[in-house]
C-alpha cells in the first residue's frame, strides 16, 4: 500500500464548504442551535473551515500584517448569562473557498490550523471508533486512490498502525484535533458544573443571535485566564502541546504498547 503524498493540487482549498456529512448536518441542526452551551453561529449550509479560536488569532493577526481579507468570522460561541459574554469556541472562513491561498500557493502556511494539516482526513472518528466508517474519514482527494481500499476495515489496532505509517503528521493532527475537542467539551461540561458559567440555553435562537451580537465577546481560552482557571502562562504552554501534537503522540504510543 503506498504512502500518502500531497500533490499539491490545492483542491482542497478551493471548495472549502460542504465537507460535512448528512448525518452531521443533522445532529448540528438538532443540537447546535440552542439546545446545549455550545450555539453555532451560521448555517448549517455555510459552515467552512473551523479554526479553533487560537488558531484564529494568529491566522488574523497574520493576515492584517500580509494585507489578505481573511474572512475568518466566529463560528460557534457560548452566551454566558452571567458575565454576559458571548465565548466565541471556534471560527470559520466565510468564503468557498480558502482566503489565504494565492494561485496554488498558502501564505500563510506555517500559521495553517488543524483542518489543513490534518488533510486528506476529513473526520476524525479516533475517539469513537466503534462507529467509524472508513469512506467517512477522508475527503475527496485525488491521492487517495491507491490507499483507502487497502486499510484495515475491521481491527482497530492495525488501522491505527497503518495510518500512523501511511499518513504520518496528517494522521497526527487528526488525532490531536479530536482530542482537543474531547478536551473542550470536558472543560465546559466542568465550567458548567462548577456554576462558573451559566450557559443560555432553549432560548429562541434568533434572540439568543441577538444577544451574541451585541454583547461583549471573548475567547474561549482567554476567558479561562479571566476566570483563573489557568495561567497566561498554562495557557500558551497547553497550546504548544496542541500544535506539537504532543497529545496524540502519547495516545498512539500508549495504543500501539
Amino acid at each position: 500500500m503506498d504512502e500518502f503524498k500531497c500533490s499539491n493540487c490545492a483542491t482542497c482549498c478551493k471548495n472549502i464548504r460542504g465537507f460535512l456529512t448528512e448525518k452531521q448536518k443533522k445532529e448540528l441542526r438538532k443540537y447546535s442551535f440552542g439546545a446545549l452551551p455550545m450555539v453555532s453561529l451560521i448555517p448549517v449550509e455555510r459552515i467552512a473551515f473551523p479554526l479553533w479560536d487560537f488558531e484564529a488569532k494568529k491566522l488574523i493577526k497574520d493576515a492584517t500584517e500580509k494585507g489578505i481579507e481573511h474572512k475568518i468570522r466566529p463560528s460557534r460561541a457560548i452566551f454566558d448569562l452571567d458575565s454576559n459574554q458571548a465565548i466565541i469556541v471556534s471560527y470559520s472562513i466565510d468564503s468557498d473557498f480558502c482566503t489565504f491561498m494565492k494561485g496554488n500557493q498558502c501564505q500563510s502556511y506555517e500559521k495553517r490550523g488543524f483542518v489543513c494539516k490534518m488533510f486528506p482526513f476529513q473526520h476524525g472518528p479516533f475517539l469513537k471508533l466503534e462507529e467509524f466508517a472508513i469512506n467517512e474519514m477522508f475527503a475527496g482527494c485525488p491521492s487517495m486512490a491507491n490507499i483507502l481500499d487497502n486499510l484495515e476495515k475491521f481491527d482497530k489496532k492495525k488501522l491505527t498502525m497503518q495510518l500512523k505509517e501511511k499518513f504520518g503528521d496528517s494522521f497526527l493532527s487528526v488525532l490531536q484535533s479530536d482530542l482537543i475537542t474531547q478536551w473542550i467539551n470536558n472543560m465546559i461540561l466542568t465550567l458548567v458544573k462548577e456554576k462558573k458559567i451559566r450557559p443560555a440555553m432553549n432560548y429562541p435562537y434568533d434572540l439568543l443571535l441577538k444577544r451574541i451580537d451585541n454583547s461583549k465577546k471573548i475567547d474561549f481560552m482567554d476567558f479561562l485566564v479571566e476566570i483563573k482557571e489557568m495561567t497566561k502562562e498554562d495557557k500558551d504552554n497547553l497550546i504548544h502541546c496542541f500544535e506539537t501534537n504532543h497529545h496524540a503522540k502519547e495516545k498512539v504510543k500508549d495504543d500501539l504498547s
